[in-house]
């Protein structure tokens, strides 16, 4: 633990709300573009020709760049396999997975308060109000917290980059993803146990070894990291559900 005594301005200038939607607002613009853009269906129409014989049976697929209002117009009829190895729905989970680790990220690592606490120097003096502040680079259980979900992020827009490439076709790439996968749900659980045990402590004390609790003191500081880790915690479970959509997947394959 590192204590920081300096005169310091108590109203920063930085909006980690402001931050925080900014982050909401790309998260849902870009859900929105890449749920539209990989947006396909095929089906089959009936198509008569000439009245006296049957109506033929065509695939038609309906794509988001075949309007101008999506991107342009564009008509395709051609035969298409009608089950994909694209999966939309694990392109929405990784996308969220990316954007609740980057938040967490970001929310930890511009975590700051200052207060001023009393302190008695001498008995019979009046205490002195010196300005403490509080950071989360002065435990290493939260500099650990962000690095942990700043790899998780990194590896969430990597990763998925990646598959829009292939579009899930490589199976060698499906598999290295299912497994880092697998790499990113130990490593973020462990980070939200190092920072849940500090905060616990940071939160109640301990009588046992005569820690008192500080978020009395440090409320707003706290309430963030408790934020930081609930949303670190749901990125985990984001990428654990891919985990199971890659089994399913495999499931259905054999």
């Amino acid at each position: 633990m590192e204590t920081e005594l300096k005169i310091v301005n108590t109203k920063s200038s930085f909006n980690s709300k402001a931050l925080i939607v900014r982050l909401l607002a790309l998260t849902l613009t870009l859900v929105a573009a890449v749920l539209l853009g990989v947006d396909k269906q095929t089906t089959t129409v009936s198509l008569t020709i000439v009245t006296s014989l049957p109506p033929v049976d065509l695939p038609v697929t309906a794509k988001w760049n075949q309007l101008s209002a999506f991107v342009g117009m564009e008509t395709e009829l051609k035969m298409v396999n009608t089950k994909s190895s694209f999966n939309s729905k694990a392109l929405i989970v990784r996308l969220l997975a990316l954007t609740l680790t980057l938040v967490a990220a970001v929310l930890l690592g511009v975590d700051k308060q200052t207060t001023t606490v009393s302190l008695t120097i001498v008995t019979s003096l009046p205490p002195v109000d010196l300005p403490v502040t509080a950071k989360w680079n002065q435990m290493s259980a939260f500099v650990y917290f962000v690095i942990a979900n700043a790899i998780a992020c990194s590896y969430g827009a990597t990763s998925l980059i990646v598959i829009l490439v292939t579009r899930g076709k490589n199976k060698l790439v499906s598999l290295m993803v299912t497994v880092l996968d697998i790499v990113m749900v130990a490593l973020l659980f462990s980070a939200i146990g190092a920072t849940g045990s500090v905060g616990l402590i940071g939160y109640n004390g301990n009588s046992h070894v005569n820690w008192d609790k500080v978020c009395n003191v440090f409320g707003k500081f706290c309430h963030q990291v408790a934020i930081a880790v609930f949303l670190s915690f749901a990125g985990s479970i984001a990428y654990l559900l891919l985990i199971v959509l890659a089994a399913l997947k495999l499931h259905d394959e054999f």
